[in-house]
């Protein structure tokens, strides 16, 4: 692959004969078209294959949130996506192939650095409504500003569906969700900081799993 100048014409964008034309980050490039293999794919291969499906099922419906958590200037080499893909991978996908399992406790929506606190004392509530409700304590302190947003999102493993919010502020101690799902299904709860000028975020916290009464 080589990066080239704008010609006449302009950049070369898409398939033009042996070679294609892209961009990525501002840079422009060229990159040859790639051999069909004619090697019968091998179990090794196909497992890795199967991790990196896993693991666009699961994040992909949330890329922007990733892209947030994972968005630290030292990640600059990759997207916050392919960032939290790396993790996922490395952490969160258990048994042996083809059978693998998710571990939610373990995933990560975002890369804190230290910074920016975690919460503290977070509970979760579930009603028979369907309303979740996430409790923590505020204590000022020197990076944890009471107007931080609080981002919570929220699998339903039944339905496949994520549900996003980031209405709280750490300051208010509280966040209601109506989830809006039915009786049966279970939910797996993240949250994590985002600071008031959107550039530092803390550590995930998984706060839980429950099923919804």
């Amino acid at each position: 692959m080589g990066n080239y100048s704008k010609g006449a014409n302009g950049t070369i964008s898409g398939k033009f004969g042996s070679v294609v034309g892209s961009s990525w980050r501002g840079i422009d490039y060229l990159r040859g078209l790639p051999k069909k293999s004619k090697k019968p794919i091998s179990d090794l291969q196909l497992a890795v294959r199967a991790k990196f499906a896993l693991s666009a099922a699961q994040l992909s419906p949330i890329k922007d949130v990733l892209y947030i958590g994972f968005g630290d200037k030292k990640l600059s080499t990759i997207t916050g996506y392919n960032a939290a893909v790396r993790v996922f991978i490395s952490t969160c996908i258990l048994g042996e192939y083809p059978d693998y399992t998710v571990a939610y406790p373990k995933m990560q929506l975002s890369k804190g650095g230290g910074v920016t606190p975690q919460l503290k004392h977070v509970s979760l509530e579930v009603d028979g409504g369907g309303m979740l409700t996430l409790n923590w304590t505020y204590v000022p302190k020197r990076n944890a500003f009471a107007d931080d947003t609080v981002m919570a999102v929220v699998y339903n493993t039944t339905s496949k569906l994520y549900e996003v919010n980031d209405s709280a502020t750490r300051a208010e101690d509280t966040l209601t969700i109506d989830m809006d799902a039915d009786a049966g299904n279970v939910l797996h709860i993240w949250i994590f900081c985002i600071t008031r000028d959107g550039l530092k975020v803390s550590a995930t916290q998984y706060v839980g799993s429950v099923t919804l009464p």
